[in-house]
């Protein structure tokens, strides 16, 4: 009952790693006769914050794997599942990566995915669990609605959070009202009535998974 609560949440975390991993998604190439040894050669330039963002991408996915991975077993091999799946799907994309010329596939890459997983999936191992992760999930189940519908309210917002970092996208925005250069005070007032508007319906979403009246108007509003 445990696992198939989750198996949404993560179907949708996939997808979302799937969409980053292989976006563009077009033209398809055959891989040039170098595509191997540049896989497993070291970048020339590594980003930290690349590096970051691969790892911090990955340990949703570690914790929502052991959830769904983990049935009755001890929690420890469950964790170590969670761990090999996020190391599987990552070397998967990677491997994807080599037919897109848009994207550069690197196994140093696929070391920083597994080291985001593995830092989710040791969520759910000791001392790390009874310290913290049981806390946690207390915490969740007595501050939001319970059970899956609850879950899926959780994704969505971070889901919409998540949007905001797109630079392609308006910052808190419903799309653009203005056309490019527009200067006339009408187009402005649109502009901020449609990202009020916006923020409005995101608050009031977030206040209906808060559980109880008490406290959630302040939370919305923060």
């Amino acid at each position: 009952m445990i696992a198939s609560r989750y198996r949404g949440s993560l179907a949708v975390w996939l997808l979302l790693i799937a969409y980053a991993s292989l976006y563009p998604f077009a033209p398809l190439r055959m891989p040039g006769p170098g595509a191997l040894h540049d896989f497993f050669a070291k970048p020339r330039y590594i980003v930290a914050f690349d590096v970051a963002l691969n790892v911090v991408a990955y340990v949703p996915l570690g914790v929502l794997a052991t959830l769904c991975l983990a049935g009755g077993e001890r929690r420890a091999r469950g964790a170590w599942k969670g761990a090999l799946f996020g190391a599987a799907l990552s070397f998967a994309l990677e491997s994807c990566q080599l037919f897109l010329p848009g994207r550069v596939a690197s196994l140093y890459d696929v070391l920083a995915n597994t080291a985001g997983a593995f830092l989710g999936a040791a969520a759910f191992a000791d001392p790390f669990y009874p310290v913290v992760t049981r806390h946690l999930g207390r915490w969740r189940e007595g501050f939001f609605i319970d059970g899956a519908w609850g879950d899926a309210g959780l994704v969505l917002i971070g889901l919409w959070l998540i949007a905001q970092l797109n630079p392609a996208l308006p910052f808190f925005g419903a799309g653009n009202i203005a056309a490019p250069g527009e200067t006339a005070p009408e187009a402005g007032g649109l502009e901020t009535a449609a990202v009020a508007l916006g923020i409005l319906g995101f608050g009031l979403f977030v206040s209906t998974v808060l559980r109880g009246e008490q406290g959630s108007l302040r939370v919305t509003v923060v």
